[in-house]
């Protein structure tokens, strides 16, 4: 709605599960047909989240917060995005059924 917002992006996955892997997550937006990372590390050059490590089997609830500056007025569509840190993992994401949420909430910068 406004040029100058803020957005906080939260996600919150009531169970995750992992076996012999780091689960991560990132958060990917489109605006006007032109798609970017929102988790992007300057440092690294990477752009995941690690939200779950296990060397055995881990039964988890997770949450992670991102904040964008889109310094846009245009429509905005974010995704979530999951990738394992090992070639061969065991990793459920909404396992058994759980409830899982992407919200987007705009903050009027002042």
């Amino acid at each position: 709605k406004y040029q100058d917002s803020v957005f906080r992006i939260r996600v919150n996955s009531n169970m995750h599960y992992a076996h012999t892997a780091a689960q991560m997550w990132s958060i990917h937006k489109t605006v006007d047909g032109v798609g970017s990372w929102v988790v992007y590390n300057t440092g690294s050059g990477e752009n995941w989240y690690g939200a779950m490590y296990s060397t055995h089997q881990a039964w988890n609830g997770v949450a992670a917060v991102w904040y964008d500056t889109p310094n846009t007025t245009s429509e905005i569509e974010y995704r979530v995005y999951t990738i394992a840190s090992s070639s061969s993992p065991t990793m459920y994401y909404l396992h058994h059924s759980q409830m899982s949420f992407l919200e987007v909430s705009e903050i009027k910068a002042s």
